[in-house]
């Protein structure tokens, strides 16, 4: 079960939002570093990891999520402690 919300060609983009559990793998360096569920909705709860992931609150750059996997910004070259939010995969189950 694999669903990449947010990117073109998920296997969720023509169906309805849907809760499950989710995983946000980094593929190129340290396998699954975060998990967690969607009551929400998966897609939902992609798009707030997305909008925190741009650190503009002082919870989220507090957050060791989002500082080691910031938002890479309009020139897409910002980079935190590990990489940057684009690098992760996320992989869900509905």
């Amino acid at each position: 079960m694999e669903c990449i919300s947010g990117r073109e060609g998920s296997v969720l983009d023509n169906i309805e939002d849907q809760a499950g559990a989710y995983m946000y793998e980094d593929h190129a360096e340290l396998g699954i570093i975060r998990a967690g569920n969607a009551a929400v909705g998966l897609r939902k709860r992609h798009n707030a990891h997305v909008a925190s992931s741009h650190q503009r609150t002082q919870t989220d750059m507090w957050s060791s999520f989002y500082s080691a996997y910031p938002h890479p910004g309009d020139d897409n070259m910002g980079k935190g402690t590990i990489e940057n939010f684009t690098q992760l995969r996320q992989v869900t189950g509905v």
